[in-house]
């Protein structure tokens, strides 16, 4: 018999010192709802750590919502916030939701370094994934972060999860950014 769908809000005030319980607060309650193994439970932390770190940068003072929903076979981990939209800059690019249609179906690379290229696939004026490519470049643990810039949390969600995308609702200026963790590796 599988778990059915089991989802909860849990809401973080946007302070430094809730981080971490908040963290704590929502991975006892996945392992409560759900049999998770190790390197999920490991990728699921880093998940909430960045979502929840992005908060504190870009949130302010408004409150930041967190959706966990557990289904048989993946985890998703909703950020909800008010707010301004995601902005990518790199180099010439500039991009800030709600976009215009000139970039649907565009792929557009937001980082890279030696070891991957993070990149934006725009689905919709409001909707986007983001992915990872890989390097197949040989490196040492000093060259991998000689800075860390703007997008490196980014680059962390998408590498730690099987789905990663954003959506922005222009109506009620709402963020949504979606990491989706499969169960099973």
């Amino acid at each position: 018999m599988g778990l059915g769908v089991v989802s909860r809000t849990f809401n973080f005030n946007n302070q430094a010192d809730q981080l971490y319980l908040l963290t704590v607060e929502i991975i006892d309650h996945v392992v409560n709802c759900t049999s998770v193994n190790e390197h999920v439970l490991f990728k699921l932390k880093i998940v909430l750590v960045e979502l929840l770190t992005n908060s504190l940068k870009h949130s302010g003072d408004s409150e930041t919502n967190i959706e966990v929903t557990l289904f048989n076979d993946k985890i998703t981990i909703t950020k909800i916030d008010a707010g301004t939209s995601l902005t990518i800059t790199n180099g010439d690019v500039h991009l800030r939701w709600p976009l215009s249609a000139k970039h649907i179906n565009n792929i557009i690379p937001i980082y890279g370094d030696i070891t991957c290229t993070l990149k934006v696939r725009i689905l919709t004026v409001d909707k986007a994934v983001f992915f990872i490519e890989e390097n197949d470049l040989i490196y040492s643990d000093t060259e991998l972060i000689e800075n860390l810039p703007e997008h490196f949390g980014l680059l962390i969600i998408a590498r730690a999860c099987d789905l990663f995308e954003y959506e922005f609702d222009a109506e009620n200026n709402i963020n949504h950014f979606t990491a989706t963790l499969l169960l099973k590796d």
